[in-house]
Protein backbone atom coordinates (compact mmCIF):
# COMPACT_ATOMS: atom_id res chain seq x y z
CA UNK A 1 0.00 0.00 0.00
CA UNK A 2 1.52 3.45 -1.12
CA UNK A 3 2.25 5.65 2.03
CA UNK A 4 1.01 8.97 2.99
CA UNK A 5 4.02 10.73 2.08
CA UNK A 6 4.01 9.00 -1.55
CA UNK A 7 0.44 10.21 -1.47
CA UNK A 8 1.09 13.63 -0.79
CA UNK A 9 4.23 14.18 -3.07
CA UNK A 10 2.32 12.69 -6.09
CA UNK A 11 -0.81 15.20 -5.00
CA UNK A 12 1.27 18.29 -5.38
CA UNK A 13 2.85 16.96 -8.79
CA UNK A 14 -0.61 16.82 -10.20
CA UNK A 15 -1.26 20.24 -8.72
CA UNK A 16 1.80 22.15 -9.61
CA UNK A 17 1.67 20.34 -13.62
CA UNK A 18 -1.61 21.44 -14.06
CA UNK A 19 -2.86 17.73 -14.76
CA UNK A 20 -5.54 17.52 -11.32
CA UNK A 21 -7.28 20.84 -11.60
CA UNK A 22 -6.06 22.01 -8.63
CA UNK A 23 -6.30 25.69 -10.54
CA UNK A 24 -9.12 25.53 -12.75
CA UNK A 25 -8.14 26.67 -16.45
CA UNK A 26 -9.09 30.71 -16.84
CA UNK A 27 -12.44 31.41 -18.57
CA UNK A 28 -10.45 33.12 -21.34
CA UNK A 29 -12.21 37.24 -22.71
CA UNK A 30 -11.10 39.11 -25.06
CA UNK A 31 -10.74 42.63 -25.52
CA UNK A 32 -10.35 44.91 -29.00
CA UNK A 33 -10.33 48.40 -29.39
CA UNK A 34 -8.11 51.45 -30.35
CA UNK A 35 -5.28 51.87 -27.45
CA UNK A 36 -2.99 53.67 -29.53
CA UNK A 37 -3.64 57.05 -32.31
CA UNK A 38 -6.67 58.94 -32.25
CA UNK A 39 -9.56 56.74 -31.44
CA UNK A 40 -7.39 56.07 -28.09
CA UNK A 41 -9.51 58.04 -25.79
CA UNK A 42 -12.79 55.22 -27.05
CA UNK A 43 -10.08 51.82 -25.92
CA UNK A 44 -8.24 53.29 -23.12
CA UNK A 45 -11.21 54.12 -21.34
CA UNK A 46 -12.90 50.73 -22.44
CA UNK A 47 -10.01 48.08 -21.86
CA UNK A 48 -9.77 50.35 -18.28
CA UNK A 49 -13.21 49.24 -17.81
CA UNK A 50 -13.53 45.95 -18.94
CA UNK A 51 -10.27 44.60 -16.87
CA UNK A 52 -12.87 46.13 -13.17
CA UNK A 53 -15.54 44.17 -14.76
CA UNK A 54 -13.36 40.77 -14.88
CA UNK A 55 -11.85 41.88 -11.63
CA UNK A 56 -15.62 42.25 -9.81
CA UNK A 57 -16.10 38.82 -11.33
CA UNK A 58 -13.73 37.52 -10.20
CA UNK A 59 -13.71 38.60 -6.59
CA UNK A 60 -17.25 37.12 -6.20
CA UNK A 61 -15.89 33.97 -7.18
CA UNK A 62 -15.85 33.68 -10.99
CA UNK A 63 -17.79 30.91 -12.56
CA UNK A 64 -17.88 28.02 -9.82
CA UNK A 65 -14.49 29.27 -8.66
CA UNK A 66 -12.82 29.38 -12.22
CA UNK A 67 -11.32 32.93 -12.71
CA UNK A 68 -11.58 34.99 -15.88
CA UNK A 69 -9.06 36.60 -17.43
CA UNK A 70 -8.98 39.58 -20.03
CA UNK A 71 -6.45 39.46 -23.53
CA UNK A 72 -6.13 42.90 -24.62
CA UNK A 73 -5.40 43.75 -28.45
CA UNK A 74 -5.04 47.23 -30.28
CA UNK A 75 -6.60 47.46 -33.30
CA UNK A 76 -5.43 50.81 -33.91
CA UNK A 77 -8.23 51.70 -35.16
CA UNK A 78 -7.38 50.55 -38.77
CA UNK A 79 -8.77 47.57 -40.37
CA UNK A 80 -6.22 45.13 -41.54
CA UNK A 81 -4.22 45.47 -38.17
CA UNK A 82 -7.87 44.80 -36.89
CA UNK A 83 -8.18 41.51 -38.28
CA UNK A 84 -4.59 40.35 -37.11
CA UNK A 85 -5.82 41.91 -33.62
CA UNK A 86 -9.12 39.65 -33.90
CA UNK A 87 -7.29 36.20 -35.08
CA UNK A 88 -4.86 36.86 -32.07
CA UNK A 89 -7.69 36.53 -29.56
CA UNK A 90 -9.17 33.75 -31.44
CA UNK A 91 -6.23 31.25 -31.70
CA UNK A 92 -6.45 32.08 -27.87
CA UNK A 93 -10.04 30.10 -27.69
CA UNK A 94 -11.64 33.17 -25.94
CA UNK A 95 -15.19 32.41 -25.15
CA UNK A 96 -16.26 36.05 -26.01
CA UNK A 97 -14.62 39.20 -27.07
CA UNK A 98 -15.44 42.71 -25.72
CA UNK A 99 -15.63 45.21 -28.55
CA UNK A 100 -14.57 46.85 -30.99
CA UNK A 101 -14.79 50.72 -30.86
CA UNK A 102 -15.74 51.88 -33.80
CA UNK A 103 -17.64 50.93 -36.69
CA UNK A 104 -15.13 50.90 -39.30
CA UNK A 105 -13.71 48.40 -37.29
CA UNK A 106 -16.31 46.20 -36.60
CA UNK A 107 -17.08 46.06 -40.09
CA UNK A 108 -13.79 45.04 -40.47
CA UNK A 109 -13.38 41.79 -38.05
CA UNK A 110 -17.30 40.82 -38.33
CA UNK A 111 -17.28 37.83 -40.04
CA UNK A 112 -13.92 36.25 -38.19
CA UNK A 113 -16.62 36.12 -35.03
CA UNK A 114 -19.55 34.62 -37.38
CA UNK A 115 -16.91 32.32 -39.07
CA UNK A 116 -15.67 31.10 -35.72
CA UNK A 117 -19.11 31.09 -34.04
CA UNK A 118 -17.75 33.36 -30.93
CA UNK A 119 -19.72 36.22 -29.65
CA UNK A 120 -18.51 39.73 -30.27
CA UNK A 121 -20.15 42.21 -27.92
CA UNK A 122 -19.93 46.27 -29.68
CA UNK A 123 -18.95 48.91 -27.47
CA UNK A 124 -19.21 51.92 -28.72
CA UNK A 125 -20.06 50.44 -32.29
CA UNK A 126 -23.48 52.28 -34.36
CA UNK A 127 -23.02 51.52 -37.66
CA UNK A 128 -26.65 50.77 -39.30
CA UNK A 129 -24.94 48.50 -41.68
CA UNK A 130 -24.80 45.52 -38.42
CA UNK A 131 -28.43 45.98 -37.61
CA UNK A 132 -31.47 43.86 -37.64
CA UNK A 133 -28.59 40.68 -38.53
CA UNK A 134 -29.06 37.00 -37.27
CA UNK A 135 -25.10 36.82 -36.52
CA UNK A 136 -22.52 36.71 -33.41
CA UNK A 137 -22.70 40.74 -33.00
CA UNK A 138 -24.23 42.19 -30.34
CA UNK A 139 -23.94 45.70 -29.17
CA UNK A 140 -24.79 47.64 -26.13
CA UNK A 141 -26.19 50.72 -27.84
CA UNK A 142 -28.62 51.44 -30.48
CA UNK A 143 -28.27 51.78 -34.24
CA UNK A 144 -26.96 55.24 -35.31
CA UNK A 145 -30.00 55.84 -37.09
CA UNK A 146 -31.57 56.46 -33.95
CA UNK A 147 -29.28 59.29 -32.53
CA UNK A 148 -28.99 60.90 -35.68
CA UNK A 149 -32.57 61.02 -36.18
CA UNK A 150 -33.35 62.72 -32.51
CA UNK A 151 -30.34 65.10 -32.94
CA UNK A 152 -31.64 66.78 -36.52
CA UNK A 153 -35.14 66.87 -34.52
CA UNK A 154 -33.89 68.56 -31.79
CA UNK A 155 -31.68 70.89 -33.36
CA UNK A 156 -34.59 71.86 -36.09
CA UNK A 157 -37.25 71.93 -32.99
CA UNK A 158 -35.22 73.42 -30.13
CA UNK A 159 -32.51 75.36 -31.34
CA UNK A 160 -34.11 77.01 -34.37
CA UNK A 161 -31.10 75.03 -36.83
CA UNK A 162 -31.77 76.30 -40.66
CA UNK A 163 -28.68 76.12 -42.07
CA UNK A 164 -25.82 73.45 -42.02
CA UNK A 165 -22.64 72.57 -42.87
CA UNK A 166 -22.01 69.09 -42.02
CA UNK A 167 -18.45 67.41 -42.08
CA UNK A 168 -17.57 63.86 -41.59
CA UNK A 169 -15.04 61.65 -41.02
CA UNK A 170 -14.37 59.06 -43.95
CA UNK A 171 -11.96 56.66 -41.65
CA UNK A 172 -14.63 55.23 -39.89
CA UNK A 173 -17.43 55.81 -43.05
CA UNK A 174 -19.52 52.98 -41.62
CA UNK A 175 -19.95 55.38 -38.66
CA UNK A 176 -19.81 58.46 -40.27
CA UNK A 177 -21.61 58.45 -43.36
CA UNK A 178 -24.50 56.77 -42.05
CA UNK A 179 -24.95 59.14 -39.23
CA UNK A 180 -24.89 61.91 -42.19
CA UNK A 181 -26.96 60.09 -44.21
CA UNK A 182 -29.54 59.64 -41.49
CA UNK A 183 -29.43 63.58 -40.34
CA UNK A 184 -29.83 64.60 -43.79
CA UNK A 185 -33.10 62.89 -44.20
CA UNK A 186 -34.48 63.53 -41.08
CA UNK A 187 -33.60 67.25 -41.28
CA UNK A 188 -34.39 68.01 -45.02
CA UNK A 189 -37.79 66.38 -44.27
CA UNK A 190 -38.51 69.36 -41.90
CA UNK A 191 -38.34 71.82 -44.80
CA UNK A 192 -37.07 75.71 -45.55
CA UNK A 193 -33.76 73.92 -44.64
CA UNK A 194 -30.22 74.03 -46.19
CA UNK A 195 -27.58 71.18 -45.61
CA UNK A 196 -24.22 71.16 -47.24
CA UNK A 197 -22.08 68.03 -46.48
CA UNK A 198 -18.29 67.36 -47.16
CA UNK A 199 -16.06 64.57 -45.84
CA UNK A 200 -12.93 64.73 -45.18
CA UNK A 201 -9.64 62.07 -44.06
CA UNK A 202 -8.49 62.31 -40.69
CA UNK A 203 -5.00 61.85 -41.21
CA UNK A 204 -4.75 64.54 -43.76
CA UNK A 205 -4.82 68.08 -42.12
CA UNK A 206 -5.48 69.69 -45.74
CA UNK A 207 -8.58 67.55 -46.35
CA UNK A 208 -10.30 68.98 -42.65
CA UNK A 209 -9.90 72.76 -43.96
CA UNK A 210 -11.20 72.04 -47.43
CA UNK A 211 -13.95 70.50 -45.57
CA UNK A 212 -14.94 73.74 -43.43
CA UNK A 213 -14.26 75.85 -46.61
CA UNK A 214 -16.53 73.90 -49.12
CA UNK A 215 -19.61 73.99 -46.30
CA UNK A 216 -18.91 77.73 -45.37
CA UNK A 217 -18.97 79.08 -48.67
CA UNK A 218 -22.15 80.48 -47.62
CA UNK A 219 -23.56 81.73 -44.27
CA UNK A 220 -24.39 78.40 -41.93
CA UNK A 221 -26.39 78.75 -38.47
CA UNK A 222 -24.16 75.95 -37.22
CA UNK A 223 -21.10 73.54 -38.71
CA UNK A 224 -22.05 69.53 -37.29
CA UNK A 225 -19.17 67.41 -36.78
CA UNK A 226 -19.50 63.36 -37.09
CA UNK A 227 -15.70 63.39 -36.06
CA UNK A 228 -13.22 61.99 -33.14
CA UNK A 229 -12.84 64.53 -30.35
CA UNK A 230 -9.16 65.73 -31.48
CA UNK A 231 -10.96 66.49 -34.95
CA UNK A 232 -13.70 68.52 -33.11
CA UNK A 233 -10.90 70.86 -31.75
CA UNK A 234 -9.34 71.32 -35.42
CA UNK A 235 -12.58 71.64 -36.91
CA UNK A 236 -14.38 74.23 -34.89
CA UNK A 237 -10.93 76.63 -35.14
CA UNK A 238 -11.41 76.45 -38.90
CA UNK A 239 -14.90 77.76 -38.46
CA UNK A 240 -14.57 80.51 -36.38
CA UNK A 241 -12.09 81.48 -39.22
CA UNK A 242 -14.47 81.32 -42.01
CA UNK A 243 -17.39 82.28 -39.49
CA UNK A 244 -16.39 83.72 -35.98
CA UNK A 245 -20.20 83.64 -34.85
CA UNK A 246 -21.22 79.87 -36.51
CA UNK A 247 -22.67 77.99 -33.83
CA UNK A 248 -20.92 73.90 -33.11
CA UNK A 249 -22.33 70.47 -32.57
CA UNK A 250 -20.94 67.15 -32.73
CA UNK A 251 -22.05 63.95 -32.58
CA UNK A 252 -22.00 61.57 -29.83
CA UNK A 253 -18.19 60.09 -31.22
CA UNK A 254 -16.62 62.98 -30.19
CA UNK A 255 -17.83 63.07 -26.57
CA UNK A 256 -15.11 61.69 -24.40
CA UNK A 257 -13.49 63.10 -22.14
CA UNK A 258 -10.38 63.53 -23.92
CA UNK A 259 -12.51 66.15 -25.75
CA UNK A 260 -12.55 68.19 -22.49
CA UNK A 261 -8.84 68.12 -21.91
CA UNK A 262 -8.54 69.67 -25.47
CA UNK A 263 -11.04 72.46 -25.09
CA UNK A 264 -9.99 75.88 -26.50
CA UNK A 265 -12.50 78.81 -26.10
CA UNK A 266 -13.63 78.23 -29.77
CA UNK A 267 -15.60 74.94 -27.81
CA UNK A 268 -17.56 76.62 -25.37
CA UNK A 269 -21.00 76.00 -26.30
CA UNK A 270 -20.74 73.04 -28.64
CA UNK A 271 -23.39 70.79 -28.19
CA UNK A 272 -22.74 67.03 -28.37
CA UNK A 273 -24.39 64.18 -27.89
CA UNK A 274 -23.92 61.75 -25.10
CA UNK A 275 -24.32 58.52 -23.78
CA UNK A 276 -24.15 59.10 -20.50
CA UNK A 277 -25.45 61.18 -18.16
CA UNK A 278 -22.97 62.54 -15.24
CA UNK A 279 -26.40 63.59 -13.10
CA UNK A 280 -27.38 60.14 -13.03
CA UNK A 281 -27.79 58.48 -9.46
CA UNK A 282 -28.04 54.69 -10.11
CA UNK A 283 -26.36 53.54 -7.32
CA UNK A 284 -24.58 50.88 -10.01
CA UNK A 285 -23.49 53.74 -11.87
CA UNK A 286 -21.88 56.00 -8.83
CA UNK A 287 -20.17 52.77 -7.74
CA UNK A 288 -18.53 52.30 -11.15
CA UNK A 289 -17.69 56.03 -11.01
CA UNK A 290 -15.77 56.36 -8.13
CA UNK A 291 -14.20 53.39 -7.95
CA UNK A 292 -12.77 54.28 -11.89
CA UNK A 293 -12.01 57.73 -10.69
CA UNK A 294 -9.46 56.26 -7.52
CA UNK A 295 -8.08 53.48 -9.85
CA UNK A 296 -7.00 55.91 -12.51
CA UNK A 297 -7.25 59.20 -11.68
CA UNK A 298 -10.07 60.84 -14.35
CA UNK A 299 -13.68 60.15 -15.24
CA UNK A 300 -14.39 56.82 -17.37
CA UNK A 301 -16.96 59.10 -19.86
CA UNK A 302 -18.57 57.19 -22.31
CA UNK A 303 -15.97 54.49 -23.38
CA UNK A 304 -15.42 53.18 -19.72
CA UNK A 305 -19.28 53.17 -19.12
CA UNK A 306 -20.08 51.10 -21.93
CA UNK A 307 -16.67 48.91 -21.73
CA UNK A 308 -17.68 48.15 -18.02
CA UNK A 309 -21.16 47.44 -19.47
CA UNK A 310 -20.23 45.50 -22.37
CA UNK A 311 -18.35 42.66 -20.19
CA UNK A 312 -20.58 43.03 -17.27
CA UNK A 313 -23.19 41.41 -19.61
CA UNK A 314 -21.04 38.74 -20.99
CA UNK A 315 -19.52 37.97 -17.63
CA UNK A 316 -23.08 37.68 -16.08
CA UNK A 317 -24.18 35.76 -19.50
CA UNK A 318 -21.32 33.18 -18.95
CA UNK A 319 -23.02 32.19 -15.02
CA UNK A 320 -26.41 31.83 -16.48
CA UNK A 321 -25.98 29.88 -19.90
CA UNK A 322 -26.86 26.37 -19.52
CA UNK A 323 -25.52 23.57 -20.32
CA UNK A 324 -24.66 23.23 -24.22
CA UNK A 325 -26.12 26.74 -24.67
CA UNK A 326 -24.28 29.19 -26.38
CA UNK A 327 -24.13 32.79 -25.46
CA UNK A 328 -25.89 34.10 -28.23
CA UNK A 329 -28.34 32.02 -27.33
CA UNK A 330 -28.53 32.70 -23.77
CA UNK A 331 -28.66 36.47 -24.35
CA UNK A 332 -31.43 36.60 -27.18
CA UNK A 333 -33.43 34.42 -24.58
CA UNK A 334 -32.61 36.42 -21.65
CA UNK A 335 -33.25 40.16 -23.34
CA UNK A 336 -32.20 42.39 -20.32
CA UNK A 337 -29.22 42.21 -18.17
CA UNK A 338 -28.59 44.91 -15.45
CA UNK A 339 -26.54 47.74 -16.29
CA UNK A 340 -24.56 51.05 -14.44
CA UNK A 341 -26.84 53.31 -16.82
CA UNK A 342 -30.17 51.50 -16.49
CA UNK A 343 -31.13 47.71 -17.76
CA UNK A 344 -29.44 46.44 -20.97
CA UNK A 345 -32.28 45.33 -23.37
CA UNK A 346 -31.05 43.46 -26.42
CA UNK A 347 -33.56 43.03 -29.34
CA UNK A 348 -34.04 39.82 -31.22
CA UNK A 349 -31.05 40.74 -33.64
CA UNK A 350 -28.88 41.78 -30.31
CA UNK A 351 -28.96 45.11 -30.53
CA UNK A 352 -30.20 47.06 -28.31
CA UNK A 353 -32.50 50.37 -26.89
CA UNK A 354 -30.48 52.69 -25.55
CA UNK A 355 -30.93 56.48 -24.20
CA UNK A 356 -29.00 59.40 -25.52
CA UNK A 357 -28.47 62.84 -23.82
CA UNK A 358 -27.45 66.06 -25.10
CA UNK A 359 -24.84 68.07 -23.28
CA UNK A 360 -22.91 71.81 -24.08
CA UNK A 361 -19.49 71.97 -22.81
CA UNK A 362 -19.80 75.34 -20.57
CA UNK A 363 -16.13 76.11 -19.07
CA UNK A 364 -14.59 73.26 -20.04
CA UNK A 365 -16.85 70.73 -18.75
CA UNK A 366 -20.28 68.95 -20.06
CA UNK A 367 -23.43 70.60 -19.21
CA UNK A 368 -25.97 67.70 -19.29
CA UNK A 369 -29.10 69.37 -20.53
CA UNK A 370 -31.73 67.02 -21.39
CA UNK A 371 -31.92 63.62 -22.69
CA UNK A 372 -33.27 62.94 -26.61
Amino acid sequence: MPSLRFLTCLFLFFCLSGISGCEKEPLRIGFLGALSGKAADLGVPGSRAAQMAVDEFNQTGGLNGRPAVLLVEDDHHDADKARQAAQTLLAQDVVAVVGPMTSSVAMAVVEQFNQAETLLMGVSVTTNELADLDDYFFRVLAPTSVYATRFAGYLWEIEGVRRIGLVYDRSNASYSEGWAQDFSLAFNGFGDTSLRLAGYESDLADTLEAAVRQVSLEPIDMLVMVSNATDVVSLSRLARQYQPDVRLAASEWAGTEHLLTLATPDLEGLLVQQYVSRHFDEPLYQAFRKAYLARHGNEPGFPGLLGYKATRVVLEALRGQGEGQSLKDYILARQEFQGPHGPVRFTPAGDSISQIFLARIRQGKYDIIQPL
